[in-house]
């Protein structure tokens, strides 16, 4: 069996970048199409390419090239923070995300694909802007916004994050709050 690459995208609140993972894992018995003898090593990449296309419409929304001596194959496993194209805000949406792998010939290692949501979360200094633009808000409602909002992120990254008891709390605040 060869290389067969398993990764996550992480979306950040900027919708300017991402966190890229990779969940390949080393080559064992129970994980045949991991990194390492039989199959590609991990050192071999030299260059990969992400393709983000609209799933809605087809359209390429970004196209990412990018050196392993940048981002390192090896750093993924942590996460790797990338940004997107200069000025590219991905619009909210499902997409697909094409990673194709090459060595330092150009050869495609590998190519896999994921779909993936995007979605703009609106917070902080956002907020505060949009909510100052409705001044038939009182105050009191303009605050409990906010600590709604608030509440919604932390629920969002204790869901990210796997954090039940955060999760769990947070849902109760909110809760509280309606």
């Amino acid at each position: 069996m060869s290389l067969i690459l398993n990764y996550d995208i992480e979306e950040l609140p900027d919708a300017e970048s991402f966190i890229l993972y990779d969940l390949t894992g080393n080559y064992i018995t129970s994980n045949l199409g991991g990194w390492g003898t039989p199959n590609t090593e991990e050192n071999v990449v030299v260059t990969f390419k992400l393709v983000f296309t609209k799933i809605s419409d087809g359209i390429v929304a970004d196209t990412l090239t990018l050196t392993a001596a940048a981002y390192p194959v090896t750093d993924w496993v942590n996460g790797v923070l990338i940004p997107f194209t200069d000025g590219t805000i991905l619009a909210d949406g499902s997409y697909t995300v094409d990673l194709t792998t090459y060595d330092v010939s150009g050869v495609v290692l590998d190519t896999q694909s994921l779909e993936f949501c995007f979605y703009a979360l609106i917070k902080d200094e956002v907020m505060n802007d949009l909510l100052s633009y409705n001044t038939c808000l009182p105050k009191q409602t303009k605050e409990l916004y906010l600590e709604k909002g608030r509440i919604l992120d932390n629920l969002y990254y204790a869901a990210q994050e796997s954090q039940v008891t955060h999760f769990n709390e947070n849902l109760a605040n909110l809760v509280k709050l309606t």
